[in-house]
């Protein structure tokens, strides 16, 4: 399964190095477990759907009235 580094892939090719990116990304599609590697502290919110997460054994769903902080790391 491929690594997704976030947030390096929606960032432009520079040298330039960032304490806080707001990225508005629109999903066409569903998606299913993709694994993400977070250099960067996350927060997540939904506008409509749902997203599920899973980590160290564990899973938790969020939907469009909640929204999640994701700690940097895998």
């Amino acid at each position: 399964m491929p690594i997704e580094n976030i947030p390096e892939i929606y960032i432009p090719k520079t040298n330039q190095r960032l304490d806080l990116l707001g990225y508005d990304f629109k999903m066409t599609s569903d998606v299913v477990k993709s694994k993400v590697h977070l250099s960067m502290n996350m927060f997540s919110f939904l506008q409509v759907g749902k997203k599920q997460v899973y980590f160290a054994g564990n899973s938790i769903a969020v939907n469009k009235d909640q929204s999640l902080l994701l700690k940097k790391g895998n």
